[in-house]
């Protein structure tokens, strides 16, 4: 099973967006917590890179935690994001999902 971290706007957006890449109705909400929950590994935070490689200051957390994490993907919506695809394994939601459906 491929290790990710996903950007909040991910998660925040599959329990919103009926025509996301995934939907959660407001019954599956607690499910999808313990899913979450149950799915995930805490890492400790690590220590900030000196020179910001996104044009966005708040995105550099997930960039200094991927790496960090050794993940096989960071998945996230954000074009400051998805635009360093040559440093990082940036993938969008779909794009994850569908790499995990393939043989």
């Amino acid at each position: 099973m491929p290790r990710a971290v996903l950007d909040t706007n991910v998660l925040v957006s599959a329990l919103i967006a009926p025509n996301g890449a995934r939907y959660v109705s407001g019954g599956e909400v607690d499910a999808f917590v313990e899913l979450i929950r149950g799915e995930s590994i805490v890492v400790d935070d690590p220590v900030p890179s000196p020179e910001p490689l996104s044009g966005d200051p708040d995105d550099e957390y997930l960039i200094d935690l991927a790496p960090a994490a050794r993940v096989d993907a960071l998945v996230t919506g954000d074009a400051h994001l998805v635009a360093l695809r040559e440093q990082l394994p940036v993938r969008t939601p779909r794009e994850f999902l569908e790499s995990l459906a393939a043989p």
